[in-house]
């Protein structure tokens, strides 16, 4: 058995590798949803626009570091006594003020300007109540936010998930995770199998759940030792592993589109059992600060990261509002070639930092600072 220079253990505390996955996780969906290329064009535009449409999978690393990163803060406040108000007023403060500044903002005050309501303003109850991804499969959706749906996953998974761990061991959470990846496979593969719309096993909970448990099983195995030390020494077999995982996929599906039918069955599975291990070996790893850890603490990939989710609620009414009216006037139907889509996603997504970090400043911040009013107290022995 291999064993590690140093003893490999669980990192406690902030982990400066996990804000550059955010990073990365966040730029793969700006590039999907940026991407203005056109069809055809030179081999190295093709392969451009075949990697920026795959950027879709930001959203399946999401969910697993999500999974990870949560399950990883209810099992270390588990036997607190002010476990549940401690998880739920701190999620609160760190998720409702932009997204409800957000629905205000659109709902309420832009109609006030606009002398009409927004268009799909009349399904605009399924966001304000998170449950955006049941109903956009069945054609309700609003125009401006067709990436809210898995916002409402991620809060769905907040309102159960710190039941579950707190009622059931170590063990039988893993055990849990596993059924809940397997449900979530068989979920997909059913509802390709009656030809129901691919939009449901893109955004319905049960369908996309297995990498936010693929994200947990990850968050408990770290917390064995044994476990840890394995993968420390092992991190290079790991990561051709999550490497080849990875281009498999993409080979066998023909590019991993979102909606394709090996994509959608066993493709997303397959991403999230490479992310999970790739979250796994940046935390495991985070103290030796070799080369996977030195890049992704990169800072300025470190600062995306910060901002991403702010980043991710703003981008797309940013592209459809400002961004591609802005492209249509400019250049009509004009060619949108390599170099204009490149300039595109860089200016687009430039902007979008900005309008994160104006929001962080004149927003979010004053909202965290109440998170120091919720720390966990530990039970009495």
């Amino acid at each position: 058995m291999l064993t590690p220079s140093r003893p490999a253990r669980p990192v406690a505390g902030h982990v400066p590798a996990l804000d550059g996955v955010r990073g990365v996780a966040v730029l793969l969906v700006l590039a999907h949803n940026f991407n203005v290329l056109a069809d055809g064009g030179s081999p190295v535009a093709r392969a451009v626009g075949l990697f920026m449409d795959w950027g879709w999978v930001g959203v399946q690393l999401f969910f697993v570091l999500s999974g990870f990163l949560i399950t990883g803060i209810l099992l270390e406040s588990k036997r607190a006594t002010n476990y549940y108000r401690v998880f739920f007023a701190r999620r609160v403060v760190r998720i409702f003020p932009i997204y409800y500044a957000v629905l205000i903002a659109t709902f309420v005050i832009a109609p006030l300007f606009l002398g009409h309501p927004v268009e799909g303003a009349e399904h605009q109850v399924y966001l304000w109540t998170y449950v955006a991804n049941w109903a956009e499969p069945f054609g309700a959706g609003v125009a401006l936010f067709p990436h809210f749906w898995s916002l409402s996953i991620e809060e769905q998974f907040y309102l159960v998930w710190p039941v579950v761990v707190r009622r059931l061991s170590p063990r039988g959470l893993l055990w849990v995770c596993v059924g809940l990846v397997v449900a979530s496979l068989a979920s997909r593969i059913a509802l390709r199998a009656v030809d129901f719309a691919t939009t449901g096993p893109y955004m319905f909970t049960i369908c996309r759940v297995d990498a936010l448990a693929l994200g947990a099983i990850a968050a408990v195995l770290l917390r064995r030792p044994e476990v840890a030390a394995q993968l420390d020494a092992r991190r290079w077999a790991l990561r051709v592993a999550v490497g080849l995982t990875i281009a498999v996929t993409f080979v066998a599906t023909r590019g991993a589109p979102r909606t394709g039918l090996g994509t959608q069955t066993w493709g997303y599975t397959a991403f999230a059992v490479a992310f999970a291990a790739l979250v796994l070996d940046a935390t495991v790893t985070a103290a030796r600060r070799d080369l996977l850890g030195r890049v992704l603490a990169v800072a300025p990939l470190r600062s995306v990261g910060r901002y991403s989710y702010a980043m991710y609620i703003f981008h797309t009414p940013l592209h459809l509002l400002i961004g591609l009216p802005a492209l249509q006037r400019a250049l009509g139907d004009g060619d949108r070639g390599l170099g204009v889509a490149v300039g595109y996603f860089a200016i687009a997504t430039a902007a979008t930092y900005v309008l994160a970090l104006a929001s962080y400043h004149l927003l979010e911040k004053h909202f965290l600072r109440l998170k120091r009013r919720y720390v966990i107290e530990a039970a009495a022995a």
